[in-house]
């Protein structure tokens, strides 16, 4: 009797035999589950008609009850007269004699074999009652072995289950799919109403169950997809002690606390199983299998529970063994990113190129949303930049200056990083104003210093979408994070000392040209002009004596263009050269214009106290100032004042040479009083008695 069908055939060929045997007009063959519900009913003397007419299959109560307590046989020669007789349903056909008597399995009643309404006889007999006994056995025994083949096939099923889910689990190709597929399959077997596969996901704050799988629960709520761990709950229970638990009636037990989207969901659960993952004495997460209330399937499910563990316990090694294959996957990919990284960046690479280098080879590994690196400047304690920003469409906002405030300055000042499951919503974050809606997204954030010799030079900075696949494996490599991090600091470091080598040579190298501008190229152009200055001496042709001069003032063009390639030589671009030695320098390139020194007065914090802005500005306005005094007639004397007040920053040259008339003053230095304007300043020229007087007013704060 391999199947239902077939034990069905053998009982109702019993139920016949035994309406032949005791000559009775009806027969039935009821079976039971230990919790009272109809496993097997086959009638006999009864039309398909009379029987759906009935409806309701025989109650164990009134005589039926008695039968099945005592577990003794009952003769009864007239039920209608029986104190018992309750229990018989509406539209059963009349019964008058009855012979009852127990079908045992294992010494306790599980069903009934009666007889009614004896044909040739008031009364069964006991000759009626041994035959039906035996014949009573004879199901048991044809019940138990249908059980026990049953059961047998369902292990076998079990167990071929078991190598197949372990093949899948264990196939990275079909890794993502596996555990759905798995779950499937569970409840074919089981003929489960619900499934579940649900992990365990614990950080420093929280615990989380993370609903991996689910099978025969149709919902897109956020709660399915993961809820905070929950206690005391049937979960925390399994998860905490490693012990499966099984409830005859979920709704009802205790231990069950969910949220209200879950309690909606298992409303019609009658049985419900939860058994634990657990591989290496750790507790993964759990297996959960629920079955309608009053399903047949209860019974087989609650006779298979071993089977279903013994299952669970090898799915959760096959799960062990693929977030340990998993996890040397990402572990390998984590480590071929960095030396990855290292190798490209131990080429000529500029700073331009490394930093969004090491940020598209971070993303590629992590899966991250945005990412990116904010730079500092030793020389600015206030503020930091944003050199890289990729992910979430923010790519614009790169390069923008921001405050060093919030969480960024608590990783720069304690060299510690920041790992927050809800980055948004911490306390000291505090990102640009146009990455609020971008950012809202985001779940875990990290912030993870780039320190090399103790010395914070930068920050990496990611973020996840919340309740993504890609967060939860994030959460699980903080420490690889980190580690990528610090090869990453290396390698720019690198890359920072390869930059200030190359410039190192090409300060050399324009040291050195300086150097031979100034020792060869100025000293020949000097002997030049002075032999030209003797040989005006001894000609007495005016013509001549104009076209010398001419060379003489092309000769002083050339020297103070020399002088100035030299000057930017020594001093590049962006070079923090203080101001007094810039003011220097053009005092001693005036000399050559003027035949001596102007004296230069400095008063105030000019070094402190004058913005990068207003000193590329001042330089120049010193420059047209000394060549307004040298056009003056003869001067002997010429001195330049810079003064810094409070609020204002003041340029000052005075001069004794006589106005030689033409243009006025303002015209010839028209530049120096716009570039005053255009700063919100003021200037002033004017001559005298006592000389010439020029002033340049400009405001600090300009």
């Amino acid at each position: 009797m391999g199947n239902n069908s077939e034990r069905t055939q053998v009982l109702q060929r019993i139920v016949e035999t035994a309406a032949q045997l005791t000559v009775a007009k009806y027969a039935v063959l009821v079976i039971v589950t230990r919790e009272k519900r109809i496993l097997e009913f086959v009638p006999f003397g009864v039309t398909e008609e009379r029987v759906a007419k009935i409806g309701e299959r025989p109650q164990f109560r009134g005589i039926l009850k008695i039968v099945r307590k005592t577990g003794r046989p009952l003769r009864i020669a007239d039920v209608r007269t029986h104190p018992a007789r309750y229990g018989i349903p509406e539209h059963h056909p009349v019964i008058t004699s009855l012979l009852a008597v127990p079908i045992k399995l294992h010494g306790d009643t599980e069903g009934l074999l009666y007889l009614a309404n004896k044909r040739s006889a008031r009364e069964f007999s006991a000759a009626d009652e041994a035959a039906v006994t035996a014949l009573a056995e004879a199901a048991g025994i044809a019940i138990e072995n249908s059980r026990l083949f049953q059961q047998e096939r369902r292990r076998e099923r079990w167990i071929e289950m078991g190598a197949e889910v372990t093949r899948l689990l264990l196939n990275p190709a079909s890794r993502d799919e596996a555990l759905p597929l798995v779950l499937r399959r569970i409840r074919e077997v089981s003929r489960a109403f619900t499934g579940v596969i649900a992990l365990v996901e614990r950080t420093a704050s929280e615990e989380r169950i993370v609903f991996e799988a689910m099978d025969g629960i149709e919902t897109d709520h956020d709660e399915t997809v993961s809820i905070q761990l929950r206690r005391p709950s049937i979960l925390a229970s399994v998860i905490d002690t490693g012990a499966p638990i099984l409830t005859t009636d979920l709704q009802d037990d205790p231990r069950y606390n969910p949220t209200p989207i879950w309690a909606a969901l298992s409303e019609d659960v009658g049985l419900a199983m939860f058994m634990p993952l657990t591989a290496e004495g750790e507790t993964m997460g759990v297996l959960a299998l629920t079955w309608r209330r009053g399903s047949p399937d209860e019974a087989v499910a609650i006779e298979d529970a071993e089977l279903m563990q013994s299952f669970a316990d090898q799915a959760a090694l096959a799960l062990h063994q693929q977030r340990l294959q998993y996890d040397r996957e990402r572990r390998g990919r984590w480590l071929e990113a960095g030396f990855g990284l290292t190798r490209l960046l131990l080429n000529d690479v500029d700073r331009d190129e490394a930093l969004p280098m090491v940020i598209r080879r971070f993303r590629a590994v992590s899966a991250a949303d945005y990412a990116g690196l904010i730079t500092v400047d030793p020389a600015d304690p206030d503020t930091a930049v944003l050199a890289v920003v990729e992910g979430l469409d923010l790519e614009a906002t790169a390069g923008t200056r921001i405050g060093r405030r919030g969480l960024a300055a608590r990783v720069i000042e304690t060299r510690q990083r920041v790992v927050s499951d809800d980055l948004t919503h911490e306390p000291e974050y505090d990102p640009p104003p146009e990455w609020a809606e971008a950012i809202s997204v985001i779940g875990l954030g990290m912030l993870i210093p780039l320190v090399v010799s103790g010395d914070v030079f930068g920050i990496l900075y990611a973020g996840w979408r919340r309740d993504s696949p890609q967060e939860r494996v994030g959460r699980r490599e903080i420490d690889m994070v980190e580690a990528f991090a610090g090869q990453a600091a290396l390698a720019l470091q690198h890359v920072q000392s390869q930059e200030a080598r190359a410039r190192m040579r090409v300060l050399e190298d324009r040291d050195r040209i300086a150097s031979d501008l100034h020792d060869v190229v100025i000293q020949r152009l000097f002997a030049v002009e002075m032999r030209l200055h003797s040989a005006a001496g001894l000609s007495t042709d005016p013509q001549v004596r104009q076209r010398i001069d001419a060379a003489i003032d092309d000769l002083d063009d050339m020297t103070r263009e020399v002088r100035s390639t030299i000057f930017s030589l020594h001093h590049e671009e962006g070079d923090e050269a203080s101001i007094r030695s810039q003011l220097l320098y053009e005092i001693d390139s005036a000399r050559a214009v003027l035949g001596f020194t102007p004296r230069l007065v400095v008063r105030g914090p000019v070094d402190r106290g004058v913005s990068p802005r207003l000193r590329s500005e001042l330089v120049p306005a010193v420059r047209d100032a000394l060549a307004n005094a040298a056009a003056h007639l003869s001067p002997t004397e010429v001195e330049v004042t810079v003064r810094v007040t409070g609020d204002e920053l003041v340029l000052t040259v005075t001069d004794d040479g006589a106005d030689i008339g033409g243009s006025p003053p303002e015209a010839r230095v028209a530049e120096l009083k716009t570039r005053a304007l255009h700063l919100g300043g003021s200037f002033d020229v004017r001559s005298g008695e006592r000389g010439n007087l020029l002033e340049w007013h400009v405001p600090l704060a300009s």
